[in-house]
């Protein structure tokens, strides 16, 4: 059965997708255990905490949806899902699970350096959850964008083998520039305070974050939120205003990808837990975190969609001169 599997599916993309599937039940085995009611790694009473029940839902069904995303990137069926029902989980998981791909090893390296625990053993939550979550985090992430890049190599080729002049501006090039150049300041105002935040800045932060953050980590964070941020604007100028008119299409369709889903994905994160009032919360002193968080959220939305209606456009024109 498996030969005749790997004749219409690649073995890198069945290595890498069960790889995503296997680095994905772990998690939701704990969720469901704690929604279950057993304290596996926690304190008893964490789990009866406001606001937590529901967040732990979410996240459980988070995790089912990337197992199915996996498994349509892996086998033959998923070359007829709809690209919408492929492409929006997929934009929102990439978004979440890339930056703490990066950040996660590099925090643990730092911790183990420093001689110093990332997360203390006093905590309502024991260490070893945190490095079989976070662990887990890492390879599901870096192996389902890998099984994602393989199967959007197969489902739609063009987009790896045309550079970003290849396509002439579509109908709706001259809205896409208004809206690109525009949600660009927001983006890159978005990724200029992380950046502040990740060199030390406390601008809008309460006296108890600055002085209790932990520089290893949360400079991390804050540094790849930047980052992220200002690689999805470059990317979508490279795309509307045909700058690199030489460079393969993939690369910036890529930062756009990663970069907006970042925002949207950690943005919206930040507002659920919120307004959800559980631990998690980030509390009534955070207001300027927030309106960052809701910036994020609105500029990922916007660039995304304005890449969408330039990659739709370019996807009609290419096709249409027999490039596909």
């Amino acid at each position: 059965m498996l030969s005749r599997m790997t004749r219409t599916v690649s073995l890198p993309r069945l290595v890498v997708g069960y790889t995503a599937v296997a680095a994905a039940l772990p998690y939701f085995a704990l969720k469901l255990a704690w929604l279950s009611g057993a304290p596996i790694g926690v304190e008893p009473s964490l789990l009866h905490s406001p606001g937590l029940v529901p967040l732990n839902v979410l996240t459980a069904g988070m995790d089912l949806v990337a197992v199915l995303v996996a498994l349509t990137f892996t086998h033959s069926f998923g070359l007829r899902v709809p690209a919408w029902l492929v492409a929006l989980p997929m934009w929102v998981g990439s978004g979440l699970l890339a930056p703490i791909a990066v950040v996660a090893p590099f925090a643990a390296l730092a911790a183990l350096i420093s001689g110093q625990t990332p997360v203390s053993a006093d905590g309502p939550v024991r260490p070893w959850v945190y490095a079989m979550v976070y662990t887990g985090f890492v390879v599901e992430g870096l192996a389902l964008i890998t099984a994602f890049v393989l199967y959007a190599r197969t489902r739609w080729p063009a987009l790896f083998g045309t550079q970003v002049g290849d396509a002439p501006p579509g109908a709706t090039h001259g809205l896409q520039k208004v809206f690109a150049s525009g949600v660009a300041v927001l983006a890159a105002f978005v990724g200029t305070a992380h950046l502040a935040w990740a060199l030390g800045s406390g601008w809008g932060l309460p006296a108890r974050i600055v002085t209790g953050r932990t520089a290893s980590t949360a400079a991390l964070v804050d540094g790849s939120f930047g980052i992220l941020a200002f690689a999805a604007v470059a990317g979508l100028l490279m795309i509307v205003r045909r700058w690199g008119a030489r460079v393969p299409f993939w690369v910036p369709l890529a930062l756009v990808w990663l970069g907006t889903g970042s925002m949207f994905g950690w943005g919206m994160w930040a507002l659920v837990t919120t307004l959800s009032g559980s631990v998690l919360s980030a509390g009534p002193d955070m207001a300027v975190a927030q309106l960052i968080a809701l910036g994020k959220v609105l500029a990922g939305v916007i660039l995304a969609t304005v890449a969408a209606f330039a990659l739709a456009e370019r996807s009609a024109t290419i096709g249409a001169c027999g490039h596909s």
